[in-house]
C-alpha cells in the first residue's frame, strides 16, 4: 500500500504529465486552463477520501488507444465529436456553484479520444432511444441534447475507464437513464451531468456491483422552473469490491422537485461510500426535495459510509434527508426460520427485498440477482 507522501508525489507527477501533454485536434484549452488553475485534488482528502484519485488519473493516461463507441440509437441524430467546436466544456469550467469540483471530468476533457453528440429534435413523434454497451477501458465523452417536448431513454452498461456524459434537457422534455455497472477489475470513473429546462424531467435508475476502484458522480441541475429529478437504485458489493457514489441535485429554478432513494448492501470486505447533496440556491423558492440512503453490512469486515447533506439558501422549501447503516434484522431472520426457511435463505430473501424496493429496472434486477 502506498503512503500518503507517495500518493501526493504521484499526484504532482501526474498533473505535470497532463499539463505537458500535447492536446488533440479539437479545442481543449478550457479543460487545460481549469486543471492548471485548480490542479488535482489531494489523495484521501475531502470528496476523494474514499477513492484513489492518483490511480484513476493514471488509468486515464494509459487509456489513450482509440476504440469505437459501441452504441445503438433510434430517433436521434449522431454526430462525431470532431464536428463540435467544444465538446460541452462549459458545464465544468465555472457554471456550477463553487462547492463543486470536477477534476476527473476535466481530465477526461483534456484526454478523451472518442466522443459523440446526440441530438433529439424538438416535438419528436416517438421517444428516442440510445443504448451504450460496455467497452474495454473507454476514455470518451458524450454530449446529449433533447429538444423541447421530446423524450430520450438511455440504457448504459459501464465497465471501467473514464466516461463523461453531458445531457441538456430542454423545456418540457424527458430524460430516462437506465444505468448498470457489472463487477469489474478495471478502475472506472463515470460522470453524468444533466441540466433541466422549464418543466423538464430526469429519471436515473442506478444498479452496480462495484469493483477494484469505482467512482461515480451524478449531478443534476434543475435550472428551469417546475423541473423534476429522481435518482433511485442500489448496489450489492462482494469480496473486496469498492464503490464511491456522489449524487448532487442542484435546485436553481422555482417550484422544482427531486428525490434521491438509494440502498446498498455490502458483504465480505466490500467498501461503499455514498455522498448525497441537496443544494438549493437563493432563487429556488417552492422547492421540494427528499434524500434517503439505507445501507446493510452483512459481514463484520464490510464497510459502508454515508454522508447526506443539505445546503439551503432560501426560505419556502420542503426538504428532508436521512441515512442509516446497519445489519440484517435478527428478529426477521428468526421469524423466517420459524417458518421453515434456512438462515442462509432468510438472509438472502431479506437482502433481495431490501434492494427490490429501489432497483426497479429489469436490467438492474438481473445484474443484482433479484
Amino acid at each position: 500500500m502506498t503512503s500518503p507522501i507517495e500518493r501526493e508525489s504521484g499526484r504532482t507527477s501526474l498533473l505535470n504529465q497532463l499539463l505537458d501533454r500535447p492536446m488533440p485536434g479539437s479545442d481543449r484549452a478550457a479543460f487545460h486552463a481549469a486543471l492548471r488553475q485548480g490542479g488535482l485534488p489531494r489523495p484521501g482528502k475531502g470528496a476523494w477520501e474514499h477513492s484513489d484519485v492518483v490511480a484513476l488519473v493514471r488509468e486515464a493516461l494509459q487509456s489513450c488507444e482509440t476504440q469505437p463507441l459501441k452504441l445503438d440509437a433510434t430517433g436521434a441524430e449522431i454526430t462525431d465529436w470532431q464536428d463540435l467546436t467544444v465538446a460541452g466544456d462549459s458545464n465544468f469550467t465555472g457554471k456550477d456553484p463553487g462547492v463543486f469540483e470536477y477534476p476527473l471530468a476535466q481530465v477526461n476533457g483534456l484526454l478523451f479520444n472518442n466522443g459523440i453528440a446526440v441530438r433529439v429534435p424538438a416535438k419528436a413523434d416517438e421517444p428516442a432511444r440510445l443504448a451504450l454497451r460496455a467497452g474495454k477501458s473507454p476514455l470518451d465523452r458524450i454530449a446529449i441534447s433533447i429538444g423541447a417536448r421530446s423524450s430520450l431513454s438511455m440504457v448504459e452498461t459501464f465497465t471501467g475507464g473514464n466516461r463523461v456524459v453531458e445531457c441538456m434537457v430542454e423545456d418540457g422534455a424527458d430524460f430516462n437513464c437506465e444505468f448498470t455497472q457489472p463487477r469489474t477489475s478495471v478502475p472506472g470513473y463515470y460522470h453524468l451531468h444533466v441540466t433541466l429546462g422549464v418543466d423538464a424531467t430526469a429519471r436515473i435508475n442506478f444498479a452496480a456491483q462495484g469493483g477494484e476502484l469505482n467512482r461515480f458522480d451524478i449531478h443534476v441541475h434543475l435550472e428551469g422552473d417546475s423541473s423534476r429529478a429522481k435518482v433511485i437504485g442500489g448496489w450489492s458489493l462482494q469480496g473486496q469490491n469498492h464503490l464511491d457514489l456522489h449524487v448532487a441535485l442542484v435546485h436553481q429554478g422555482k417550484a422544482t422537485s427531486s428525490t434521491q432513494t438509494l440502498n446498498g448492501v455490502v458483504a465480505d470486505a466490500g467498501r461503499s461510500a455514498f455522498s448525497g447533496l441537496i443544494y438549493i440556491t437563493e432563487n429556488a423558492v417552492g422547492t421540494v426535495a427528499h434524500l434517503k440512503n439505507q445501507n446493510v453490512a452483512v459481514s463484520d469486515r464490510a464497510r459502508a459510509v454515508t454522508k447526506p447533506e443539505l445546503q439551503i439558501y432560501t426560505d419556502d422549501v420542503v426538504c428532508s434527508h436521512g441515512a442509516t447503516t446497519g445489519q440484517l434484522d435478527d428478529e426477521m431472520i428468526f421469524y423466517l426460520q420459524s417458518r421453515g426457511i434456512t438462515g442462509e435463505t432468510a438472509r438472502r430473501l431479506l437482502v433481495q427485498g431490501f434492494l427490490r424496493n429501489v432497483v426497479l429496472t429489469q436490467s438492474g434486477r438481473a445484474l443484482l440477482g433479484l
